[in-house]
């Protein structure tokens, strides 16, 4: 895990709240780089059949 800064922040833009949560080690293994991980995040973090430009869409931003 030494590219991670072992965290990911979750912020509502809707509603301004953040939180951190501490980063799965399993992902930061699995999913090398930023493109991989944010796509895992954006599989765990959104629902099947939701409008691309929905607010209930996640914005995924990772770097890589």
């Amino acid at each position: 895990m030494y590219g991670y800064a072992g965290r990911v922040l979750y912020v509502d833009l809707t509603t301004g709240k953040t939180r951190i949560e501490k980063l799965n080690e399993e992902y930061a293994k699995k999913y090398i780089d930023g493109i991989g991980l944010g796509m895992r995040l954006w599989l765990d973090n959104s629902k099947p059949g939701v409008e691309p430009f929905s607010p209930e869409n996640p914005l995924i931003l990772t770097v890589g």
